[in-house]
């Protein structure tokens, strides 16, 4: 996991007659299992830098010193890091997994203000640029492939469109110019792409083809793709850990014997929420990447045994019995769409929240021999996780969820859940010891797992039950380019403009009844989160990045949530906010920000 805190302590010394000062920041870096000590040092490092410069570029913003310019902070960072000389070393602390780093260094005051004159003739989209870049660089790193691809084509289209910032350079990416150094990026993660044939199955006419999706050896976290279907591509589905189905019909079931697949960069869905990039295309074309199509694929089998995926949990596993038979059971039941012979598997509600999974888009399996994992949690078991798919033909949409089955003492399923990205997942699992107990974090999981479930499934009831009468509850969305903005709205640098709405539970309650009846489906997936807990109390704030896809509208941003699970049968949500994710890390809410009196 990635998590940022910006503890920032700064001071500015004048020392030179040249204008020397120094500067101090600080911060902490929290690295994944992925990264090494040393190189989560090296990042540490460079964010407590970019924490100095930037307290030093409001003390330069905040001046009249360069007259008829509206300065942007985020320019004067951009250039400014590069420019530190004769740092040391405060504070160097590592305390698993985080590195801790303070520091002081000296910059030139004329050297930064030279430079920003010379930027100041630049496009007012440089800001923007950088946001985007440094967002597609995170995400390229947590294997969010789709993202990746989005956010530097976007930034690459800013850059052709603006003869001024033509020249535009990263200290990120070695001060080399950004027109050359972003297509090559994205080239690299079109050929690095690893695309495989998992399973195929014929049923009633229909070729389901399931594909496994790596990147740089490992499952990609998010991806979307199109395919020929034998007369024209199909629409975009979506690969998630690493996985995706795709189907033939008719004449194409029985004819095509190899896939011929495109990645999807352009993202224009998306592109209508950002004022920028709506500005953009009026003035040039989309910009073709030949690489994003992948090889032809023979349409046959790799058998190449895949490796176990070992976890860190502590959390016991024991031996396969009778709730992977029950599984077993109820995939069958679902491949051969007799899905009331499952009944008497599962508990009344959670047969109801079955049917409702069976009916959320033409439900189906995608990999029928897939190893599942089990665990047990006080009078609970959890089996993890089956793959499906499910397709809504009107919108010619498609979504891969893993589905979790969770027994009750009876060996009776109680709920049926979508699961958590592993991502998501091993940031609550992999907080350290002093957070809770491998119980407190499972039962997060769950929770969260449970509120992603109800909002896809539409469970009014369910959502309504775990608000708390008093909740405060901010809805956000991204406006149209033609849209006003309000009171309320809010406008970020890097053009997207969003309307907030407060609420309390009532109001709410009743607004989604009528998203839900207005959508075909909901969809929502969840990933890198920080979670904060109060004292040794089940009181949570977390904030989770979400991506929101529905028949009408589609966003991402950071789930806010406070809630109390010390009762984990009658969990409450006390706050509730969406918040883009242009809104600086500091600016969020967080835990702090409220006075917790039960």
């Amino acid at each position: 996991m990635k998590k940022v805190l910006f503890l920032i302590l700064f001071g500015i010394f004048s020392a030179f007659a040249e204008k020397i000062v120094t500067i101090e920041g600080e911060a902490s870096y929290t690295h994944s299992d992925n990264e090494s000590k040393i190189d989560a040092r090296k990042v540490a490092i460079g964010l407590a830098g970019r924490d100095a410069v930037e307290k030093f570029a409001t003390s330069i913003s905040s001046t009249t010193i360069v007259e008829d310019y509206e300065l942007k902070k985020d320019r004067i960072v951009a250039g400014s890091v590069g420019l530190l000389r004769n740092i040391k070393y405060i504070q160097k602390e590592y305390n698993y997994p985080t590195w801790t780093i303070k520091l002081t260094a000296e910059i030139d005051e004329d050297e930064v203000l030279k430079m920003l004159k010379e930027k100041q003739t630049g496009s007012e989209l440089s800001g923007t640029i950088t946001d985007f870049v440094l967002s597609g660089m995170k995400a390229e790193k947590d294997l969010r492939i789709g993202d990746a691809l989005r956010y530097y084509y976007w930034s690459y289209l800013l850059i052709k469109a603006d003869e001024l910032n033509k020249d535009m350079k990263m200290d990120e990416l070695d001060k080399r110019q950004l027109a050359t150094a972003l297509p090559e990026r994205m080239n690299k993660l079109f050929t690095q792409l690893e695309i495989k044939v998992k399973t195929i199955r014929e049923v009633n006419g229909t070729k389901c083809v399931v594909l496994g999706i790596q990147y740089d050896k490992q499952p990609v976290s998010n991806m979307d793709i199109t395919y020929y279907t034998g007369d024209s591509w199909s629409s975009y589905i979506k690969a998630r850990n690493g996985v995706a189905q795709i189907d033939f019909f008719g004449h194409s079931a029985t004819t095509i014997n190899r896939l011929q697949i495109k990645t999807e960069y352009r993202y224009d869905n998306l592109i209508k929420h950002d004022e920028d990039m709506t500005k953009v295309l009026e003035k040039i074309s989309h910009i073709p990447f030949p690489d994003s199509s992948y090889p032809p694929i023979p349409l046959i089998v790799e058998q190449e045994p895949e490796p176990v995926k070992e976890t860190e949990s502590t959390v016991v596993e024991i031996e396969k019995d009778v709730h992977f038979e029950a599984v077993s059971n109820i995939l069958e039941t679902i491949n051969n769409k007799k899905y009331h012979e499952a009944k008497q598997l599962f508990t009344p509600e959670a047969y109801q929240a079955f049917n409702d999974l069976i009916m959320y888009g033409n439900a189906s399996i995608l990999v029928c021999d897939t190893e599942l994992k089990k665990y047990k949690l006080n009078d609970q078991t959890v089996v993890r996780s089956v793959p499906m798919s499910f397709s809504f033909p009107r919108n010619d949409t498609k979504f891969t969820e893993n589905v979790v089955f969770t027994f009750n003492k009876d060996n009776l399923i109680d709920a049926i859940t979508f699961s958590l990205s592993d991502r998501a997942a091993s940031d609550i699992i992999n907080k350290p010891e002093s957070f809770g107990t491998d119980e407190d974090k499972i039962q997060l999981i769950q929770f969260m797992e449970l509120y992603k479930t109800a909002y896809c499934l539409k469970q009014i009831n369910y959502i309504e039950s775990i608000f708390a009468d008093n909740a405060l509850i901010i809805v956000g969305r991204m406006l149209q380019p033609d849209e006003k903005i309000g009171e309320m709205d809010g406008m970020f640098e890097t053009g997207k403009r969003v309307r907030y709405d407060k609420m309390g539970k009532k109001e709410y309650i009743n607004r989604l009844k009528m998203a839900f009846n207005s959508n075909e489906f909901i969809n929502i997936n969840f990933e890198e989160n920080t979670v904060e807990k109060k004292n040794r109390q089940k009181i949570y704030s977390l904030e989770i990045k979400q991506f929101y896809n529905s028949t009408n509208y589609s966003d991402e941003g950071y789930l806010f949530l406070l809630m109390d699970l010390r009762n984990i049968k009658e969990p409450k949500i006390y706050v509730r906010a969406w918040q883009p994710d242009s809104m600086k890390v500091a600016d969020r809410l967080k835990l702090s920000d409220f006075k917790i009196s039960f």
